[in-house]
């Protein structure tokens, strides 16, 4: 951490008054980074409550009237406890009985459904801090991605179960990968069908943090 953020402090002397670099930074905010990290740093001992002061006061002394509206933050978890996290989510894709039946024979032109959509949905799971701005990059410990389906109806149900020994939890982790493998079997199967529909998504559960466990009435544990 501290290499790359002393070469951005020596590169921020290229900064004008305002705040914003010339030449190939232009345009670029510089003010939240520039030799600050010691000052954050040295809250780790303090407790959340003066980590989340510091970062607070930091943000509006860099950059004035952002901050004070709430328009972005991510959450300190500075201080937060190491625990083991979980979460459940779900994601459903309504297709017709025809195609359903394609798919669970392999009949797709595409070739492998759900298997291609499996690993999609796992890929994604790591992906989520690129794709959600505010939420933590995490170390995710573990992924599974399970199917069922209706035949009558010819729905499918994505669920994808995500665990990390985190500071923060993986709720978005889960739902990103359920998310993905809906609009990866609508990809296989666009071509049978424009009309498949996605949804309901939902957490069904999950565990550890502050907040405890959480179970969805109609699904979960």
């Amino acid at each position: 951490m501290i290499f790359p953020l002393l070469v951005l402090g020596r590169l921020s002397t290229k900064a004008t008054d305002s705040g914003l670099a010339t030449g190939p930074f232009l345009h670029t905010d510089v003010r939240p980074y520039v030799h600050r990290w010691g000052r954050v740093a040295n809250t780790y001992t303090k407790g959340e409550e003066g980590a989340t002061k510091a970062m607070s006061d930091l943000a509006d002394k860099c950059v004035p009237g952002v901050h004070q509206k709430r328009s972005w933050h991510i959450a300190t978890k500075i201080s937060a406890w190491i625990s083991e996290r979980r979460a459940r989510a779900s994601a459903e894709i309504n297709l017709t009985p025809d195609i359903l039946a394609k798919v669970l024979d392999h009949e797709v032109a595409k070739g492998d459904v759900l298997g291609v959509a499996r690993l999609a949905a796992i890929a994604s799971v790591k992906k989520t801090p690129d794709l959600i701005p505010l939420s933590h990059p995490l170390a995710i410990h573990h992924v599974a991605v399970d199917f069922s389906h209706d035949r009558k109806s010819g729905t499918i149900t994505a669920i994808c179960e995500v665990g990390a020994v985190e500071r923060t939890g993986v709720e978005m982790e889960a739902m990103t990968g359920a998310s993905v493998a809906a609009l990866t079997i609508y990809d296989m199967c666009k071509g049978l069908d424009k009309g498949i529909t996605i949804g309901p998504i939902h957490l069904q559960y999950k565990s550890g943090g502050k907040s405890g466990v959480y179970s969805r009435k109609d699904g979960g544990e």
